[in-house]
Protein backbone atom coordinates (compact mmCIF):
# COMPACT_ATOMS: atom_id res chain seq x y z
CA UNK A 1 0.00 0.00 0.00
CA UNK A 2 2.66 2.68 0.77
CA UNK A 3 4.56 1.39 -2.17
CA UNK A 4 1.57 2.79 -4.14
CA UNK A 5 1.90 5.99 -2.41
CA UNK A 6 5.23 6.88 -2.55
CA UNK A 7 5.02 5.89 -6.59
CA UNK A 8 2.29 7.06 -7.67
CA UNK A 9 0.36 9.76 -5.35
CA UNK A 10 2.14 12.99 -3.76
CA UNK A 11 1.41 11.81 -0.20
CA UNK A 12 5.34 11.69 0.84
CA UNK A 13 5.72 14.87 -1.09
CA UNK A 14 6.36 17.84 1.53
CA UNK A 15 4.41 21.12 0.23
CA UNK A 16 5.59 24.51 0.34
CA UNK A 17 3.19 27.26 1.75
CA UNK A 18 0.81 27.81 -1.21
CA UNK A 19 1.84 24.52 -2.96
CA UNK A 20 -1.34 22.76 -4.50
CA UNK A 21 0.79 18.86 -4.00
CA UNK A 22 1.72 17.53 -0.92
CA UNK A 23 1.18 17.96 2.67
CA UNK A 24 2.52 20.01 5.30
CA UNK A 25 5.23 18.50 7.23
CA UNK A 26 4.21 15.60 9.17
CA UNK A 27 0.76 16.01 8.61
CA UNK A 28 0.75 12.61 5.98
CA UNK A 29 2.11 10.66 9.31
CA UNK A 30 -0.53 12.31 11.48
CA UNK A 31 -3.46 11.00 9.33
CA UNK A 32 -1.60 7.50 9.25
CA UNK A 33 -1.62 7.42 12.44
CA UNK A 34 -5.36 8.75 13.13
CA UNK A 35 -6.66 6.00 10.17
CA UNK A 36 -4.59 3.22 12.29
CA UNK A 37 -5.57 4.19 15.54
CA UNK A 38 -9.53 4.13 14.37
CA UNK A 39 -9.04 0.54 13.07
CA UNK A 40 -7.68 -0.27 16.18
CA UNK A 41 -10.31 0.69 18.46
CA UNK A 42 -12.83 -0.82 15.90
CA UNK A 43 -11.02 -4.62 16.20
CA UNK A 44 -10.50 -4.18 20.00
CA UNK A 45 -14.51 -3.66 20.50
CA UNK A 46 -14.38 -7.08 18.96
CA UNK A 47 -11.74 -8.77 20.45
CA UNK A 48 -10.35 -7.36 23.55
CA UNK A 49 -6.60 -6.21 23.84
CA UNK A 50 -4.83 -9.34 26.08
CA UNK A 51 -2.72 -6.33 27.71
CA UNK A 52 0.16 -7.07 29.68
CA UNK A 53 0.16 -10.76 30.76
CA UNK A 54 0.73 -11.29 26.43
CA UNK A 55 3.36 -8.65 26.63
CA UNK A 56 5.03 -11.06 29.70
CA UNK A 57 4.44 -14.13 27.86
CA UNK A 58 6.34 -12.90 24.33
CA UNK A 59 9.17 -11.31 26.76
CA UNK A 60 9.79 -14.58 28.69
CA UNK A 61 9.02 -16.76 24.75
CA UNK A 62 12.20 -14.26 23.38
CA UNK A 63 14.46 -15.11 26.32
CA UNK A 64 14.04 -18.44 26.47
CA UNK A 65 14.73 -18.53 22.52
CA UNK A 66 17.95 -16.50 22.85
CA UNK A 67 18.99 -18.76 25.53
CA UNK A 68 18.39 -22.02 23.58
CA UNK A 69 20.25 -20.60 20.59
CA UNK A 70 23.50 -19.25 23.35
CA UNK A 71 23.50 -22.54 24.26
CA UNK A 72 22.93 -24.61 20.84
CA UNK A 73 25.60 -21.88 19.83
CA UNK A 74 28.16 -23.01 23.09
CA UNK A 75 27.38 -27.02 21.89
CA UNK A 76 28.54 -26.34 18.34
CA UNK A 77 31.63 -24.54 19.52
CA UNK A 78 32.38 -27.60 21.69
CA UNK A 79 31.70 -29.82 19.57
CA UNK A 80 34.12 -28.35 16.71
CA UNK A 81 36.95 -28.11 19.24
CA UNK A 82 36.82 -31.59 19.81
CA UNK A 83 36.86 -32.39 16.75
CA UNK A 84 39.78 -30.08 16.18
CA UNK A 85 41.61 -31.66 19.18
CA UNK A 86 40.82 -35.40 18.08
CA UNK A 87 42.27 -34.33 14.44
CA UNK A 88 45.09 -32.76 16.12
CA UNK A 89 45.43 -35.70 18.37
CA UNK A 90 45.64 -38.24 15.38
CA UNK A 91 47.70 -36.47 13.19
CA UNK A 92 50.31 -36.51 16.42
CA UNK A 93 49.84 -40.09 16.52
CA UNK A 94 50.73 -40.38 12.86
CA UNK A 95 54.03 -38.59 13.26
CA UNK A 96 54.94 -40.70 16.19
CA UNK A 97 54.52 -44.28 14.16
CA UNK A 98 52.09 -45.28 16.81
CA UNK A 99 49.89 -46.84 13.68
CA UNK A 100 50.07 -50.77 14.25
CA UNK A 101 52.38 -52.84 12.30
CA UNK A 102 50.67 -54.67 8.69
CA UNK A 103 51.85 -58.15 11.17
CA UNK A 104 49.29 -56.93 13.85
CA UNK A 105 46.66 -56.52 11.41
CA UNK A 106 46.60 -59.99 9.66
CA UNK A 107 46.66 -61.73 13.17
CA UNK A 108 43.35 -59.79 14.19
CA UNK A 109 41.97 -61.00 10.31
CA UNK A 110 43.04 -63.97 11.15
CA UNK A 111 41.26 -64.44 14.60
CA UNK A 112 38.13 -62.92 13.02
CA UNK A 113 38.08 -65.28 9.75
CA UNK A 114 38.37 -68.25 12.37
CA UNK A 115 35.79 -67.16 14.39
CA UNK A 116 33.14 -66.96 11.31
CA UNK A 117 34.36 -70.60 10.65
CA UNK A 118 33.58 -71.59 13.80
CA UNK A 119 30.26 -69.70 13.64
CA UNK A 120 29.67 -71.52 10.27
CA UNK A 121 30.87 -74.95 12.00
CA UNK A 122 28.39 -74.43 14.67
CA UNK A 123 25.38 -73.49 12.82
CA UNK A 124 25.45 -76.91 11.00
CA UNK A 125 25.28 -77.96 7.50
CA UNK A 126 23.39 -75.68 4.79
CA UNK A 127 20.69 -77.43 2.88
CA UNK A 128 20.08 -76.36 -0.02
CA UNK A 129 16.24 -75.67 -0.45
CA UNK A 130 14.11 -78.49 -1.92
CA UNK A 131 11.58 -77.61 -4.57
CA UNK A 132 7.95 -79.53 -3.72
CA UNK A 133 5.88 -80.36 -6.43
CA UNK A 134 2.22 -79.84 -6.22
CA UNK A 135 -0.36 -81.70 -7.69
CA UNK A 136 -3.38 -80.06 -9.91
CA UNK A 137 -6.09 -79.57 -8.09
CA UNK A 138 -9.18 -82.04 -8.93
CA UNK A 139 -12.66 -80.85 -7.60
Amino acid sequence: MFSFLQRRTDFFYEAEPGDKMGFPPKYAEQLIYRFYKHYQFEHEKKFPSKGDDLAKRWKDYEEKARAAAAKKKAEDEAEAEAKKEAKAEEEAEKKEGVVESKSEVKEEKAVVEEKEELIVDAAGPQMAPVEKKQEPFVP
